[in-house]
């Protein structure tokens, strides 16, 4: 649900709409005009209120894919400027409980063992999944 600002604006327009025609429909009746004032303001608390709760838990969704995101920028970058990785091909995926998963080629078990160090010593990275395949460069000819 992508409700954005418009979303959010529309849904208090709704409530101020349906409050009229609250306020619209008890004309001509006998309630005091300070208790009629009262249900019309307190349904349209209880609309800000739906509205500010909506807003909150798309926003705490938005956080943490931006975390997601941000995980993942830096265990690429931690991996891709490290000199003993310079030759290796990697892929890098953080899912959304935290996971690294590390894909592609390096030239040796040691530097599989660096990726997955690396990975794991990431702010934000629960655990590692190291898929890395270890591939030896070709011997010159």
């Amino acid at each position: 649900m992508n409700t954005g600002r418009w979303g959010v604006l529309g849904g208090v327009a709704v409530l101020l709409a349906l409050a009229g025609t609250a306020a619209r429909a008890d004309e001509g009746k006998d309630s005091p005009p300070k208790s009629h004032a009262d249900s019309v303001m307190e349904q349209i608390r209880e609309g800000a209120h739906d509205v500010a709760a909506r807003v909150r838990v798309e926003i705490k969704r938005a956080r943490a894919e931006v975390d997601r995101m941000g995980a993942e920028a830096r265990v690429y970058a931690r991996l891709h400027w490290d000199k003993a990785l310079a030759d290796a091909k990697l892929d890098v995926e953080v899912q959304k409980d935290g996971a690294a998963v590390l894909r592609g080629t390096v030239a040796s078990e040691a530097g599989k063992a660096k990726a997955g160090i690396l990975a794991q010593d990431t702010v934000g990275i629960q655990r590692v999944e190291n898929d890395l395949m270890v591939v030896p460069p070709a011997a010159p000819r």
